[in-house]
């Protein structure tokens, strides 16, 4: 058996911050179709390299964690993820939000930034499950099946940026009403069937 962890971070709306603001009692906000982002879940300072323009930034990770295995397949070995477990969650403590710029429609542009990494980690999960790989020993699979999970991760959370600085450009940080309402229709579809989503 294989365990593999890797936390990719990234950030939304062209925000910096620095990772010596988190502490040991950060509170993550997990995704859930229940959950109802808050002004007062943006705890984090302005940093200085936003732009006049930039009124808020959600923080978020996508988290996976894969544990592997194998079995005999003829005169070879077949690896396989038997768990895999990705999260997608905000960070309180480096989002953040100006105080003149918290508006129902800015939080909204900011929580389907998080709908959007939902998508994604659906994606993830789904494309590592699928992983499987054959080799002629153990540990040509596990090394396979490292470079294999590892791979489509990469792939993936590069996909799942990509899309995140189309949604922000296309909106004009949610500036564009029209742009805004056609992303959350598109979001909202990814949402119920992620297959459809880039």
């Amino acid at each position: 058996m294989i365990d593999r962890a890797r936390i990719v971070l990234f950030l939304v709306a062209m925000a910096a911050a620095s990772s010596a603001a988190l502490g040991e009692t950060t509170q993550l906000v997990s995704w859930s179709e229940n959950v109802q982002l808050t002004w007062n879940q943006f705890l984090g300072t302005v940093p200085s390299t936003a732009t006049p323009n930039d009124a808020a930034a959600i923080y978020m990770e996508l988290k996976w964690h894969t544990r592997h295995d194998g079995k005999r397949d003829g005169s070879g070995w077949v690896g396989y993820p038997m768990e895999v477990i990705v999260s997608n969650v905000m960070n309180p403590q480096l989002s953040w939000a100006r105080p003149g710029s918290r508006t129902a429609a800015a939080l909204r542009h900011e929580t389907y930034h998080f709908h959007l990494n939902e998508v994604y980690r659906r994606r993830l999960e789904a494309a590592l499950l699928a992983v499987r790989v054959c080799g002629k020993t153990v540990e040509e699979i596990k090394s396979l099946l490292d470079q294999q999970v590892h791979q489509v991760a990469d792939t993936w959370l590069f996909r799942a940026k990509s899309v995140q600085d189309t949604y922000e450009t296309e909106t004009d940080h949610g500036n564009n009403a029209a742009a805004q309402l056609s992303w959350e229709q598109k979001i909202d579809a990814w949402l119920a069937n992620p297959l459809l989503a880039p």
